[in-house]
């Protein structure tokens, strides 16, 4: 959520959009652990802020857009799968027969 607040505004959020950003988290944080308080989550959050920043510069720095982020993750096939698995099995036994 910070990342993609960070793409879209080229800045880090202030307070009242920390509290937002918090409050959309929070609601699926229940939903794993409805015993958590939103106090406790939201200091758990304050604590992290800190380093969100350093992860976002090094995240864009890598070259991460809000395309890319945004974008749904490609799930490979039963058959690409298998051909990746066959590849990786042949290039132990060229790098194993290699070695010997």
């Amino acid at each position: 959520m910070y990342l993609k607040f960070y793409l879209e505004n080229q800045r880090m959020p202030v307070e009242d959009e920390v509290n937002d950003i918090c409050k959309r988290l929070f609601t699926a944080v229940q939903s794993f652990a409805p015993k958590t308080e939103y106090e406790e989550f939201y200091k758990i959050v304050e604590k992290r802020e800190k380093s969100y920043e350093e992860r976002i510069l090094r995240d864009l720095q890598n070259g991460i857009t809000l395309e890319t982020l945004m974008a749904k993750k490609y799930k490979k096939t039963p058959e690409e799968k298998a051909a990746f698995a066959k590849q990786k099995k042949q290039q132990r036994r060229a790098k194993r027969k290699k070695e010997t």
